[in-house]
């Protein structure tokens, strides 16, 4: 509607605007579709605890460990 309004009229109207003139004339606009991520169907592999929360460490650099289930990755078929 608002390209319509500028290609045709040369009107610059806010979407605001727009949904509240057809609001007062009893029009309702269509609102935008919402993207769903897809949900894993599998549950992901999950490795093994080689440490056993055994955080008995005698040397520096040692042992290392990080939490990284907040990456997300591309194609879950090379895990």
């Amino acid at each position: 509607m608002k390209f319509i309004l500028w290609k045709d009229y040369q009107l610059r109207v806010s979407r605001r605007r727009i949904t509240r003139l057809l609001h007062k004339q009893g029009l309702y606009t269509r609102g935008a579709r919402r993207k769903y991520r897809r949900q894993m169907q599998q549950t992901p592999h999950v490795h093994k605890n080689l440490i056993n929360q055994a955080f008995n460490i005698t040397e520096k650099n040692n042992v290392w460990y990080g939490d990284i289930t907040y990456c997300v990755l591309q194609d879950f078929s090379t895990q």
